[in-house]
């Protein structure tokens, strides 16, 4: 078993330090010696290994960045997917050492920029460094091992975020808590993917093949005729740019329409002057509802100029559909506006930077975003049967 390490940057990686900067060093150069020297010295982490694999696997390390997570992006992106792109033949697996803040949103662009991956790629962290002695560095590495031993062993692919005993998909990662060792958790769902349990990762199967729309009866993605390459051969690099600028706002009751009219002006003015293109989200309340002065003096400008605007929901547990009120109702339409569904922040970020990425018209980012391309909008209707 062979498991390249994508060092980038954030906690797990980050040396306790001895004052001499010795460590630092070793952790930004040599990412993979660093960690598995750090794994080493838990005594439970050889025994995992050997039960699972017979020996500890190999280890190779691709430096990415060394910075806070909070300052990950689009450049950062890039660096991972054409690391992995690199190096696919030579690995079974991709472990990305990665800062929580922004760990959500690295989890979604992988999977947008690599979907039809056919090999594990699992995204992981700590909230504690991995040098001390109370970290929770060693145990999520460990089971993001593991996880990509699993994986491997049955031909599954795509990527995950392993994080506590949590296996979760790239597209419904949401980080949950700064505090707690349980820190991420499955956005909008009940059930993750799958579990660590000791040392053998479960997987849901019927989670799982939610998230790989060739196994599917969704019949909107794009994705729905690109099965996955084959280990080791044919993968195809479909997207590493995640540009244009994105505004995100949340609604308000008495909020000015002016603001969000400014803001749409210079969207329209960035595209214009530097070929930039813009979006919106719109954090509304409700199932997607925000006010007729809004409705009346800001989506129409909006789609005056051409300003896609996305609207999602402040409840946790909420769905953006204009479908269930009197307001909303054809808002969709009458409007110009984009319902989000059930889908996280994070992942609608990603989706509509990879839609202005490839170039996409106005009318087709409104098409194109309503589609379940990965399992990251979930339009099942509760089970019935499950209810007296």
């Amino acid at each position: 078993m062979k498991i390249l390490i994508l060092s980038c940057g954030g906690t797990i990686i980050s040396p306790a330090g001895d004052g001499s900067g010795i460590t630092a060093i070793k952790a930004r150069d040599e990412a993979a010696s660093y960690m598995v020297d750090e794994l080493r010295r838990y005594e439970y982490f050889e025994p995992r290994m050997k039960r699972k694999f017979g020996s500890v696997p190999e280890f190779g390390s691709v430096f990415i960045t060394d910075t806070d997570s909070t300052n990950v992006g689009p450049a950062e992106w890039k660096l991972m997917i054409d690391a992995i792109v690199e190096n696919y033949d030579d690995y079974d697996g991709f472990m990305l050492a990665h800062g929580t803040n922004s760990l959500a949103y690295t989890a979604s662009a992988l999977s947008f920029g690599l979907p039809n991956l056919g090999k594990p790629v699992i995204v992981t962290g700590s909230n504690v460094a991995m040098g001390l002695p109370w970290s929770d560095g060693p145990a999520n590495a460990s089971n993001a091992i593991l996880a990509i031993g699993r994986m491997s062993e049955n031909q599954l692919n795509g990527v995950f975020t392993v994080f506590a005993n949590k296996i979760i998909a790239g597209v419904r990662t949401k980080k949950a808590s700064g505090v707690k060792l349980e820190a991420f958790r499955t956005f909008s769902k009940e059930e993750d993917v799958g579990k660590c349990i000791k040392d053998e990762p479960r997987f849901n199967t019927k989670e799982y093949e939610s998230y790989r729309p060739w196994l599917t009866k969704e019949t909107d993605s794009p994705w729905k005729t690109m099965k996955p390459a084959r280990y080791g051969r044919e993968l195809k690099k479909i997207n590493t740019e995640f540009s244009g600028i994105i505004s995100s706002h949340t609604f308000h009751p008495g909020d000015d329409p002016e603001i969000y009219r400014l803001v749409i002006n210079e969207l329209a003015r960035r595209r214009k002057e530097f070929d930039l293109p813009g979006g919106m989200i719109i954090r509304a309340v409700g199932d997607g509802d925000v006010s007729l002065l809004m409705q009346e003096k800001v989506f129409p400008h909006a789609r005056e100029n051409e300003i896609p605007i996305a609207v999602t929901t402040q409840e946790p547990q909420g769905v953006s559909s204009f479908s269930f009120n009197e307001q909303s109702a054809g808002a969709e339409d009458a409007y110009g506006i984009i319902p989000a569904h059930d889908m996280s922040i994070e992942t609608m970020v990603i989706k509509l930077r990879y839609l202005m990425s490839t170039r996409a018209s106005y009318e087709e980012i409104h098409t194109e975003f309503k589609k379940n391309y990965l399992g990251e909008i979930d339009k099942s209707e509760p089970d019935e049967a499950l209810y007296l």
